[in-house]
């Protein structure tokens, strides 16, 4: 997961607002106001001031959160097992929680980042973001155009991994749209300049805030529906207008 500019947005489907809370350090954060998109998803940020060491935007980050259900079920990080992590960063709270904790297991990121291992995992779920995806389903994870903006972290090993494991599930999770929603972030053809991280050969489910799109074993006419159905409104007929003039449907 890369935060972008360590804003930790709580995305609660169908729950009440104020029902979930997570910590994580961030230098100076800004305020956000909860608020429900139209899509009738909660946002919250939860800050907590002078939380621990500082990250920067794009850094990989093992995030200290608690959240109660509306079931009144708490979920939060750490499991009743053996996880293996390869580094920590959050409040004083989590450091003393790893510190001998014997469920707790730091690997280096060739054992927790190997497809192998993460394969053997029966129900793994990777959920990874992009900054852009095509209509065939290519994913764009660290440019904007030729500009870097962060690196790929363990995106191509978990997806692969997730896709590998027996009941796993690769995830690509992304807001429709960039630049306050002047711009939309399914689009049909990559920018000039762009990597690819993910190819499209091994993109399976992508989400935004409008549904999910399927890709997995779909041709690229189908892709192209799915993905246009889960972009913003706004952008939706522009979308599909070039994807009929370039024959994708």
């Amino acid at each position: 997961m890369k935060p972008h500019a360590l804003r930790l947005a709580l995305l609660a489907l169908a729950l009440p607002a104020g029902l979930g809370s997570c910590m994580l350090c961030r230098p100076e954060p800004p305020h956000y106001e909860p608020f429900v998109t139209a899509a009738g998803v909660h946002v919250q940020d939860v800050v907590v001031p002078e939380a621990g060491a500082v990250a920067t935007p794009g850094d990989q980050v093992t995030i200290d959160y608690a959240m109660r259900l509306a079931s009144g079920e708490l979920v939060d990080s750490s499991r009743e097992r053996g996880t293996p992590a390869s580094f920590v960063l959050g409040t004083g709270r989590l450091y003393d929680f790893v510190d001998g904790n014997p469920m707790i297991e730091m690997r280096g990121v060739d054992y927790t980042n190997d497809t192998a291992v993460i394969r053997k995992l029966r129900r793994m779920t990777a959920i990874n973001s992009a900054i852009e995806i095509d209509l065939t389903g290519q994913v764009v994870a660290d440019s904007i155009g030729p500009r870097f903006y962060s690196g790929v972290g363990g995106q191509m090993d978990f997806v692969r991994g997730a896709s590998l494991a027996p009941e796993g599930r690769a995830i690509i999770a992304l807001p429709s749209t960039a630049a306050n929603g002047t711009i939309s972030r399914i689009t049909p053809f990559l920018r000039e300049g762009a990597g690819v991280v993910t190819t499209r050969a091994h993109a399976r489910t992508i989400v935004t805030e409008w549904g999910v799109a399927e890709l997995h074993g779909r041709s690229i006419l189908e892709r192209a529906r799915a993905l246009i159905d889960i972009a913003h409104p706004d952008f939706r007929d522009e979308l599909e207008h070039t994807a009929r003039r370039t024959h994708f449907l």
